[in-house]
């Protein structure tokens, strides 16, 4: 995997990025804790979260590219916002909060943080 260096907006506030992370960090840590049953099916579920997260990783914007374009494949308006969210994070680099709906997380900050929370995400599993 190539390390580039992250090219964040300089207007950011970076507390309000790391409570964000941690708040993200623990919802994920709760999607994984779920599954309690050990069984056959529970093995499926940890080798599927541990490609997705591999994934994530090692694939440039795959969060944004499969996940979000996955979850809002039905409504236009939001792939359009995705490109818009793309070439202000081109230009202006990684914000916390979208451009496009200035209430929600930018997804470009969730495929950062699955980097970034890689090693505690994969200890959790």
């Amino acid at each position: 995997m190539k390390t580039t260096k992250i090219n964040y907006n300089p207007n950011i506030d970076m507390e309000s990025v790391e409570l964000e992370k941690q708040h993200w960090l623990k919802k994920v840590k709760r999607d994984l804790d779920r599954r309690v049953h050990r069984d056959e099916g529970y093995r499926k579920f940890l080798n599927l979260k541990v490609l997705e997260v591999d994934k994530c990783c090692s694939i440039e914007n795959y969060y944004v590219d499969v996940k979000w374009k996955k979850s809002y494949c039905h409504n236009e308006k939001h792939l359009r916002g995705l490109e818009t969210m793309r070439k202000d994070f081109n230009e202006n680099g990684l914000s916390l909060y979208s451009t496009f709906n200035g209430n929600n997380l930018n997804p470009f900050m969730i495929n950062q943080w699955y980097k970034e929370c890689k090693n505690e995400i994969l200890k959790r599993l």
